[in-house]
């Protein structure tokens, strides 16, 4: 029976629309998803804008998304010859050839988003490139096809409208429904991180729900990253209170601990560092590491490596809370920054090496109160010990009474013996040898 099942199983190829259903419904996930891909493409539009004009990218929700969202942008527009392709799969203007990668500084490459969105939303484009006098409005249906085009006034840039997001998968629509503001949330988060990675470009965001509008995000547009991080998340993040991270060149054992070789100074020394980290002050920290945002060459990434080392460091002075961090790193172009589909991974050995030797320590110490790390400041239970209240003032004398009947009375030792320190920070050794002395001379008066 089982053989003769085995024998009937044949190998058939998936049918186009069964086979693009599945591999579209991997690129967009999410709403937060769907919102990067759309800001990615707006950002490889400006970027290429000649004109001295001021660049923006608008992000507009209804219901948290679940109606509809639309990114707005004045980059330079779509010509009418793109039309037809614009949404088919593997479609693209950033890349032709496999060596195009060598040179490759857009966001976006792979030409999947559009026709993903196409597949699981109505979407609609509004745009007008710097060659036509008026904009084109496209209808696309769900295999990327043109359905209806009209002429619009537009501006010269484009607006893309996706609505219904997630109408041909049921289940996960359904699904959205449930956790569409919190999938707003993380939108947000992603807004801020582009917000931080081009403070030149302006974003504005707003919601619509019942009626009324709020707009949780507007950033000033060509200022510095500074400006950005009070604009985006209040007084709390002085921009005085932030610290430089200054990059050092990676000592031996550090190069050679990540298979760099040291003498290889080029495997390293063409790597960037800048950024800041909060002050350890205490107040100036987070509860979480939720604001700790990497770049390399621009582009939001997750290195999870770099964090560990800075929060590690950091918590060496405040060791309640994380920092807010803003690093970029910027590597060669030839580099492959992209090992998985959300383009957000990043290791390298080399870049492993440079980050361990990432300055922050002496910055972060001049912005404490204490210049110090906490492994070498006084305990609480010790600072207790050495701050004897009243009461205990008769234990006190008895104390340095047998100590003194215990220890040589010669001069050279009387003008070496220290006496215990009242007032004032102690070092951890002094604490210990204290402690130790405190808990034995107990024991005898006793």
């Amino acid at each position: 029976m089982n053989e003769t099942n085995q024998a009937k199983k044949e190998v058939f190829r998936i049918e186009d629309d069964v086979s693009s259903r599945i591999s579209t419904a991997q690129v967009i996930v999410s709403l937060s998803s769907a919102v990067r891909q759309l800001i990615d493409n707006s950002l490889d539009a400006s970027a290429q804008c000649i004109v001295l004009e001021e660049k923006f990218a608008e992000i507009r929700a209804k219901n948290s998304g679940y109606e509809s969202v639309e990114v707005i942008d004045d980059g330079t527009g779509i010509d009418a010859g793109s039309f037809e392709s614009l949404c088919r799969p593997h479609s693209t203007s950033k890349l032709k050839g496999i060596d195009d990668f060598s040179t490759l500084s857009t966001l976006g490459f792979r030409g999947e988003a559009l026709n993903a969105l196409c597949a699981i939303a109505s979407l609609t484009i509004i745009t007008r490139s710097r060659s036509a006098t008026l904009g084109t409005k496209l209808r696309f249906d769900h295999c990327g096809r043109i359905v209806d085009q009209s002429p619009v006034a537009r501006s010269i840039g484009t607006t893309v409208v996706v609505e219904n997001l997630f109408e041909t998968l049921p289940v996960r629509r359904k699904e959205f429904e449930k956790t569409a503001k919190r999938d707003f949330g993380r939108v947000l988060t992603a807004i801020q991180c582009f917000a931080l990675s081009r403070p030149e470009v302006k974003f504005i965001c707003s919601n619509v729900i019942a009626g009324k509008k709020s707009q949780p995000i507007c950033t000033p547009g060509k200022v510095g990253v500074r400006e950005v991080v009070i604009n985006l998340f209040g007084g709390r993040a002085d921009k005085n209170k932030m610290v430089d991270v200054v990059r050092c060149v990676p000592t031996e054992d550090i190069a050679l601990m990540h298979g760099v070789d040291p003498k290889n100074t080029s495997a390293y020394v063409d790597i960037e560092f800048t950024g800041f980290v909060s002050s350890c002050e205490h107040g100036y920290g987070r509860s979480s590491t939720d604001r700790q945002f990497i770049y390399v060459n621009q582009r939001p990434v997750d290195y999870s490596k770099i964090c560990r080392v800075i929060n590690e460091v950091y918590q060496q002075y405040n060791r309640s809370q994380y920092p807010t961090l803003v690093l970029y790193i910027n590597v060669p172009a030839a580099e492959r920054i992209n090992t998985h589909i959300t383009n957000e991974t990043y290791e390298k050995s080399s870049t492993d090496a440079a980050v361990n030797n990432t300055e922050i320590d002496a910055p972060l110490a001049s912005t404490s109160s204490d210049s110090r790390p906490i492994k070498e400041r006084t305990p609480k239970k010790a600072g207790k010990l050495m701050n004897l209240s009243r009461k205990d003032s008769v234990f006190m004398e008895k104390m340095e009474r047998t100590m003194d009947e215990e220890e040589p009375s010669t001069s050279a030792t009387a003008s070496t013996r220290k006496e215990p320190t009242l007032e004032g920070a102690i070092t951890l050794s002094q604490c210990v040898e204290q402690s130790t002395t405190f808990m034995r001379t107990q024991q005898l008066v006793c």
